[in-house]
């Protein structure tokens, strides 16, 4: 059990990806964070959207990664 610290707002998203050994998280703060379940550390931030990011989801293979925030624009990140 651990704790994952790192967002500076509110967190409106977190999703476990395709393997079960990381966490996307989707926030306030206009990021989405990347965490490893193995060291509970944030592995990437990705920034880009211009205000809160409200959906994150996975890619069914793993290698991508959507968006949608407050600012209207669908992101695809890849890993």
């Amino acid at each position: 059990m651990g704790t994952l610290r790192g967002h500076v707002g509110a967190v409106y998203r977190v999703t476990w990806g395709p393997d079960s050994r990381m966490l996307i998280s989707a926030s306030e703060d206009s990021t989405l964070k990347l965490w490893s379940l193995k060291t509970y550390k944030m592995i990437k931030e990705l920034p880009g959207h211009r205000g809160s990011v409200f959906a994150a989801d996975w890619a069914p293979n793993g290698a991508t990664v959507a968006s949608g925030g407050a600012d209207k624009l669908l992101k695809l990140w890849r890993k």
